[in-house]
């Protein structure tokens, strides 16, 4: 069993910085503050970035839009938001989306996830992992629906 990197707990003052856009990938994304129950990011996104329908069944998340707009989906296409600055969504754990750039400027996006007590912290993907992904080696599994023979 791999070991938990034990978290200090004391006041983490973070600054906002924007994150670098790799080339290929359209997104970047900084780690502002964590502890061993919430954490604190920012991502740039254009030209839709990487996401693909996922869930993560052992967090809770909170996106808010600091520039530019976001349009969220509940699956492959059905629009469940759109967001422009200073707008957010709450995604509880297990709910499956994905999201994406919605205007011609970058998307600024602050990402807040809170973590279920005992649960844990894989992500769920019901769609293909996109090779961006895997480059950064990202903790996915696939979800396999149970069928009935």
């Amino acid at each position: 069993m791999a070991e938990k990197t034990k978290v200090e707990h004391k006041l983490q003052p973070f600054k906002y910085e924007k994150p670098d856009i790799r080339e290929g990938r359209g997104k970047g994304s900084t780690g502002l503050a964590r502890t061993d129950v919430v954490g604190v990011s920012v991502q740039a996104v254009v030209d839709g970035g990487e996401t693909n329908l996922h869930a993560h069944p052992g967090t809770d998340g909170i996106w808010f839009v600091l520039a530019g707009r976001a349009r969220f989906y509940d699956d492959v296409a059905s629009v469940a938001c759109e967001l422009g600055t200073h707008e957010g969504v709450l995604v509880p754990h297990g709910v499956k989306y994905w999201f994406e750039s919605a205007s011609d400027e970058p998307l600024e996006i602050m990402h807040i996830t809170g973590r279920v007590p005992g649960a844990k912290t894989e992500r769920m993907n019901y769609t293909p992992v996109l090779p961006q992904m895997e480059q950064r080696g990202i903790n996915v599994y696939e979800y396999q629906e149970k069928r009935d023979s």
